[in-house]
């Protein structure tokens, strides 16, 4: 009975360890690891935005990352819902938005160096001591995200950065250390949520992902 006893004792220890939540130094260890093989992503993305404490209906897509000589490319295809469909791709310093069902684009010039581009690699490719110029880290424990028992890591805003956005949030799969759900709070407390699935990481995504293919009528706007 007594080895009974101690068994139970120690099997319940390891179980309490080994749910043992990470420091904030750990986690981000664990994404320097990433950050030092990232090559390329592809994801399944949902994307929820609230306003005002307005939710807006969610779009869904693919998204597709890769690091190159001239810097970070990105692509979000956004394929539902159908009044919703666009593409918008980063490269080269510039910034490129479809949309198909009106046929009208913008573009914009970007900074591949910029906060909000580096947000799209964000848990997959950039490193802590980036992170650590703009935000100030903080695990935040544990929270089950669509079954996943995901370590939460707070980056609020340093007090010296200026912009809209007051965090980001990243809900990350200790098994992957890629984030299964990522939020941005503004300082309006408006929110956008990306959600992530089937995520595979350096699998040689094609720089002929990477391209717009749009119709010569289409109208700029």
């Amino acid at each position: 009975m007594r080895l009974v006893s101690a068994l139970c004792i120690i099997l319940t220890v390891a179980s309490v360890s080994s749910a043992q939540t990470l420091s904030t130094d750990q986690i981000l260890a664990k994404l320097d690891e990433k950050a030092k093989v990232f090559q390329g992503v592809e994801a399944s993305i949902t994307m929820a935005q609230e306003f005002t404490g307005v939710k807006t209906p969610a779009e869904s897509g693919k998204l597709y990352m890769k690091t190159s000589k001239s810097g970070p490319m990105a692509l979000m295809d956004i394929t539902s819902p159908a009044r919703s469909v666009k593409t918008a791709l980063v490269r080269d310093g510039k910034a490129t938005v479809y949309n198909r069902p009106q046929k009208t684009y913008s573009e914009y010039r970007v900074d591949p160096n910029s906060n909000t581009f580096q947000l799209l690699l964000t848990g997959f490719g950039v490193p802590s001591a980036a992170l650590k110029k703009s935000y100030v880290p903080e695990a935040k424990g544990r929270e089950t995200i669509d079954g996943v028992a995901t370590e939460v890591l707070d980056l609020p805003l340093q007090s010296t950065q200026s912009g809209s956005i007051k965090k980001v949030t990243l809900w990350l799969d200790p098994k992957t250390w890629t984030p299964v759900q990522l939020r941005i709070t503004e300082k309006s407390n408006n929110t956008t949520e990306y959600k992530f699935s089937n995520v595979r990481l350096n699998k040689g995504v094609s720089d002929s992902v990477f391209k717009l293919n749009i119709p010569k009528d289409a109208l700029k706007q």
